[in-house]
Formats: C-alpha cells, sequence, structure tokens
C-alpha cells in the first residue's frame, strides 16, 4: 500500500477499498482450527488495530486546520500485506472542508488488493498564472476504486475506475484562459496499471524496489472532449544499520493539452514532492528526483531528513530547459499504533522561491 495516509483520502481521493471473498464450502472444525491460529498470529480481520486522532494540519495548498482521522489496521493473512479501513474529515483556516471514506484489503497471500474511496470537499487553493496567484474554490464529489491481481510473487497489474463532477469558482481569469473550459466538469477516468514491488514493508519499507505505471484514459461527460494521462513512480529503499532507510523516489509524468488543469502534471500532486503548492508548477510534461534519510529513536519516535528537484514544461524535450524547482527539509516521525509501523509525520520545506511549508500527515511521504 504506497500512499499518503487517510489525510490524502480526506482531501481528494487518494489511496484506498472493501472487497468480499466467498469460497465454495466449508468444514467447521477446520474453520475453528484456522481461526485460533489467526487469533494466536493477530491475523485476521477481528485481529487488527483501532487509531484515531484529531490532529492539526498544515498544507500549503489548503491552509492550516483540524484533521480528524480514524481507522482500523489489520492483515488478512500471513503473506498479504497491511490492510485499512478509514475515515477523515479536515477544515482549513481558509475555508476549505472535506469528508472521505476510504478503505484498501489484501488478501488471498497478497494475490489480490481492491480499494475503494469516496470523497465530498470543498477546496480553496491558490492557482498560478505566471506569477500571479488567483485564489480558486473547488467543490466537488469523487469516487474511485481500483482493483489488482499479482501475476507473480512480485508484480501485478490491474484497473481503476473513478468519477469526479467538480465546480470551480474564482474571481478573476486571464481572457482566453484555457481554465474557462474547466470550471464545470464531470469527468470520468479509466486506467490500466501495472507495480513491481520487491520491498520488506508496505508501510514502513527499509529495502527493495517499488515500480508503478499507470495509464489513464478520460471524457468528459457532456463533451467531446478526452484526454490521457501517464504515471511512472520509481522508489528505491535502501537500508542503512539495524533501524534506518534512504528512500528514493523518480517519477515521470506526461499528459494531453486538453487534461483539464487540476489532473495536469503537477510538482506536488503527481509525485508527493513537499516544498510548492501543488498548482504551482504544473504542465504537460514532468520530470523530479527525491531523497529522503529515515531515522528512528526508541521505539515509536522517528526523523526524516529529506530534499528533491524537479521541472514541468509542454513536453519532455522543454524539460532540459526548463527552470529546475528544488526543496528540502526535516520532519518528525511517532508511530500512531503498537502492532503496525503507521507514522504521524510532520514536515519543514523550504524551496527555491524562498517559501517555507509545513505539512502534517499520516503515513510515508513515499
Amino acid at each position: 500500500m504506497r500512499c499518503s495516509g487517510l489525510a490524502a483520502a480526506g482531501l481528494l481521493v487518494g489511496c484506498t477499498g472493501a472487497m468480499a471473498q466467498s469460497v465454495d464450502g466449508f468444514d467447521a472444525a477446520e474453520i475453528a482450527d484456522t481461526t485460533t491460529e489467526l487469533t494466536e498470529r493477530k491475523l485476521g480481520f477481528m485481529a487488527g488495530s483501532f487509531f484515531a486522532a484529531p490532529i492539526p494540519l498544515s498544507n500549503p495548498t489548503i491552509g492550516s486546520g483540524l484533521l480528524a482521522v480514524g481507522g482500523y489496521l489489520f492483515q488478512m493473512d500471513e503473506g498479504s500485506d497491511t490492510s485499512f479501513l478509514g475515515v477523515a474529515a479536515f477544515r482549513t483556516d481558509n475555508g476549505s472542508e472535506g469528508l472521505g471514506l476510504a478503505g484498501s484489503i489484501s488478501f488471498d497471500e497478497d494475490r489480490w488488493q481492491a480499494t475503494l474511496a469516496a470523497a465530498d470537499a470543498s477546496v480553496t487553493y491558490d492557482v498560478f498564472f505566471g506569477p500571479l496567484a488567483v485564489p480558486v474554490e473547488q467543490t466537488g464529489q469523487a469516487y474511485f476504486s481500483k482493483l489488482g491481481y499479482a501475476v507473480s510473487g512480485r508484480v501485478a497489474v490491474g484497473g481503476e475506475l473513478s468519477y469526479l463532477d467538480s465546480k470551480i469558482s474564482l474571481p478573476f481569469i486571464p481572457e482566453n484562459s484555457p481554465i474557462l473550459r474547466d470550471l464545470d466538469l464531470s469527468v470520468v477516468q479509466t486506467g490500466l496499471f501495472a507495480t513491481f514491488d520487491s520491498t520488506d514493508d508496505d508501510l514502513f519499507p527499509r529495502k527493495g524496489t517499488w515500480v508503478d505505471g499507470t495509464l489513464s484514459f478520460g471524457q468528459i461527460s457532456g463533451d467531446d472532449r478526452d484526454f490521457t494521462t501517464a504515471v511512472a513512480l520509481w522508489n528505491q529503499y535502501f537500508p542503512i544499520g539495524p533501524r534506518d532507510t534512504i528512500a528514493t523516489r523518480a517519477t515521470i509524468c506526461a499528459s494531453d493539452e486538453t487534461t483539464p488543469f487540476f489532473l495536469q502534471c503537477s510538482i506536488g500532486q503527481t509525485d508527493d514532492f513537499r516544498g510548492f503548492t501543488s498548482f504551482q508548477f504544473r504542465g504537460e510534461a514532468l520530470a523530479s528526483l527525491q531523497a529522503e534519510y529515515r531515522g528512528r529513536i526508541g521505539s515509536r519516535f522517528g526523523y526524516a531528513v529529506f530534499g528533491g528537484i524537479g521541472a514541468v514544461g509542454d513536453d519532455f524535450g522543454d524539460l532540459g530547459s526548463a527552470s529546475s524547482q528544488y526543496a528540502g527539509g526535516v520532519g518528525l516521525r511517532y508511530q500512531v499504533t503498537r502492532d503496525f509501523p503507521l507514522d504521524l509525520s510532520l514536515d519543514y520545506a523550504g524551496n527555491s522561491e524562498g517559501e517555507k511549508n509545513v505539512y502534517l500527515y499520516i503515513g510515508q511521504a513515499f
């Protein structure tokens, strides 16, 4: 499960699932023995761990406020990744607010992973026209589903389906801006993905490789306009000593010129890059690289030192001449449950524009 946690689900829809598994028959004695065994190993839905927290929220895109999160972490069987069910609600000082439900379940020795999410939100953020920042209010409902199957021990393939109903209002917009076509949209997206995963843990990986590629096809309801986006992410993890880790992420993204501006390639939104607001640097092509040192202190505390560089342009040929953006910072970590390595993360980042930003979220950045 590679996601930034329930905070992302609360703001729109990011990570996310629930799915039922049927069997052809059963043997009562076998089921009783299996239930006892799973309880002893802390496996199965009933042997999970709850967490809940009202926490301060700070994000350069939507401002500062309060995020209330609650969830349930569990492991269906010994060979499967951690599953979760959760809810998140937030409100910030610029009037942004929202509610999100999300879940992701891995089962059958990690052969299957199902994800579902739904969110209703109203967010206020800045859209940049050159150096000019214009405040935007976007309201909408979003629904997301994803189903993946492991074709081998490390490779999974599957599909995605999402729906977004979005309305945008803003006080000022330059004439002939392409954003004018994106003010009232209903968007349906279907996608295909492939993932390679050799990491040693899904919540706090210390070694291995995680690579994900997604190709999405979008259609604007009631319009002939369609678009395609493609995103590739490569995470690499290097263990340092008995507990510390160096984590790296490389990202490339491509999108059509017909893509709604809020779904374009964007530093901060596409790659989880910390230091910039999500729509400050966006375009039809993106490339970025990040690195982070993750250290542990005691049984439940940790820290991070991170940095990255990225660029956007109209196509990949423009990236070499585009102005590169870079940011870096430090962070603190606190493990919120005893049984699962799920962290509450607080990061402070500075960027190449001289701006300082604070992030508070559940999980690792990548």
